[in-house]
């Protein structure tokens, strides 16, 4: 089972009323256009969990987020100042 089969299961579950032959053409399609690539999907980083968190709960209270996110109050400022983006690039 490859990656497009995957996909192609969880599309299934999730809108169980598809056609099996659009789901035929949407697999067909997918390898059409990704076949032969040879990809990496990384999970994603603690500083992406942490800058989408800040950004969701952010209230005004740097010193709460930062002790429920269990950061220190210096990322949080980073976050909302968009330099955590910068340095996670360096």
């Amino acid at each position: 089972m490859d990656l497009i089969d995957r996909m192609i299961r969880r599309l299934q579950h999730i809108e169980p009323h598809l056609t099996a032959d659009r789901v035929q053409r949407i697999e067909t399609a997918l390898r059409v256009e990704f076949g032969g690539v040879v990809t990496r999907t990384r999970k994603r980083s603690k500083k992406t969990e942490i800058e989408d968190a800040v950004r969701a709960k952010y209230d005004g209270d740097v010193a709460r987020l930062a002790s429920e996110l269990g950061c220190h109050r210096s990322t949080i400022y980073r976050v909302l100042s968009g330099r955590l983006r910068k340095v996670a690039k360096e």
